[in-house]
């Protein structure tokens, strides 16, 4: 860096901090560093205090992420802002660190983020059809439902072509004839469902769900409890990543 640009920066601990915190906080990091100091005896004792005090964060850890989850089903277009005084709420009790706290707010910007993507994608494609072309890249060849949740596209396709054409992501293979195989359709037909982890519009990474309701009755199936489910394990997945 240039001398003359340094002069300028102050010094890490003056910079202003993202969350003030004014608890001891538990960094399991930095503890288990220290635990390496003192003799072998001392560091015995000090091991136990560790693991106690590691299972009561993650435990509060858990707890802070089970309430964010019925809030976020409850009301999926809350801020950012407000789910992180869920988060501040309960960080001086489980001492949360910084690093922690941030986490839970890239984690939450996460979410807002791919929640905006899906409620844009379905506002630009209203229709079902269209919304498939747009995101696999041609008509699809039966009926296709697209249900939205805070974070998913549920695609149900009822044509076996439809579902193998997006299992096996043939809107990518842009360098060779798009062709489905009778193997790729055979190989499709063992799944029931999976999750698209990407298509034709970026910002729905990891936003899409698709069924194999290949013979099922259209508009028949109960929304309701599968979509609870999806969302649940969406929300989740997007807390483990971090």
């Amino acid at each position: 860096m240039n001398p003359e640009t340094q002069k300028f920066i102050p010094p890490q601990e003056e910079q202003e901090k993202e969350f003030e915190i004014d608890y001891e906080p538990f960094d399991p990091e930095a503890e288990l560093k220290n635990l390496r100091k003192g003799d072998k005896e001392m560091r015995a004792g000090r091991l136990e205090e560790y693991k106690k005090e590691l299972i009561r964060q993650k435990e509060g850890i858990a707890e802070i992420q089970e309430n964010l989850e019925k809030q976020l089903r409850e009301n999926p277009d809350l801020p950012q802002e407000e789910l992180m005084k869920t988060v501040r709420a309960k960080a001086p009790e489980y001492r949360l660190s910084e690093n922690q706290l941030n986490l839970f707010k890239e984690t939450l910007n996460r979410y807002v983020t791919r929640h905006q993507a899906v409620r844009e994608a379905k506002k630009q494609y209203p229709h079902d059809k269209e919304l498939f072309r747009a995101c696999f890249g041609k008509e699809p060849e039966g009926t296709i439902e697209v249900i939205e949740s805070p974070i998913t596209l549920y695609f149900r396709c009822h044509n076996l072509k439809d579902f193998a054409w997006i299992r096996h992501e043939k809107f990518f293979e842009f360098e060779k004839k798009q062709k489905l195989t009778k193997s790729d359709i055979q190989t499709a037909d063992i799944f029931a469902g999976a999750l698209v982890r990407r298509c034709l519009i970026p910002p729905l990474k990891n936003a899409i769900t698709i069924e194999n309701a290949t013979g099922a009755p259209i508009e028949s199936w109960d929304a309701t409890a599968t979509l609870q489910h999806e969302e649940q394990h969406a929300i989740k997945k997007l807390f483990k990543e971090q």
